[in-house]
């Protein structure tokens, strides 16, 4: 008699698993959405997209001159408007950097010459630093 109860078991058992399969397998198909995605296409439209955004962005940057807003701290006024000598062209942005690199590589080189004063140059080995 054992046996016998032993195979109910096992057999409901297994019938309460399957059950319970097919209530999930029920659920996952009818509640929930299928998501499939498009290796190929999606993202050569992606690209497309942003290498149309880069190329217009370059072409507006060529064709027109873009205007920044650079505050100067000594004529602070605060009645809400802009003066025109508070603007710069970008063009002279750009040239100012190439001016202050020039002048870092000028201030590097005095500095390894020993030509600044205050500035002196010592050998250092690894073990020092």
């Amino acid at each position: 008699m054992d046996f016998i109860e032993f195979i109910k078991t096992v057999l409901l058992s297994l019938i309460f698993i399957l059950l319970i399969h097919t209530i999930f397998i029920y659920f996952k198909d009818n509640f929930t959405e299928k998501k499939t995605y498009d290796y190929v296409n999606n993202p050569d439209q992606k690209y497309k997209d942003i290498y149309n955004k880069i190329n217009s962005e370059e072409n507006q940057e060529k064709d027109a001159v873009k205007l920044e807003i650079i505050p100067k701290s000594e004529n602070v006024t605060n009645d809400g408007t802009t003066n025109i000598s508070d603007l710069t062209t970008s063009l002279e942005k750009t040239d100012t950097k190439k001016d202050m690199k020039d002048e870092l590589k000028n201030f590097l080189k005095g500095v390894q010459s020993n030509e600044l004063p205050g500035y002196e140059n010592e050998e250092l080995s690894n073990n020092q630093i």
